[in-house]
């Protein structure tokens, strides 16, 4: 099968994580995300920013 080499790569060295978000009371958080080119890299970036921060204080 096509996928195998990748299904491997994917359950060795990745892991998913969703989240669900209510269209009334999370809109801005799905606004935002909708007008950025890319949600996952948006989202890593956001997150990243939250990490540097804590780690500088």
């Amino acid at each position: 099968m096509a996928f195998e080499p990748q299904n491997k790569y994917d359950k060795e060295n990745t892991t998913r994580i969703s989240i669900k978000l209510n269209r009334k009371t999370d809109k801005a958080i799905i606004d935002w995300l909708d007008s950025q080119p890319s949600k996952q890299g948006a989202i890593k970036n956001a997150l990243l920013q939250i990490i540097n921060k804590k780690k500088g204080n």
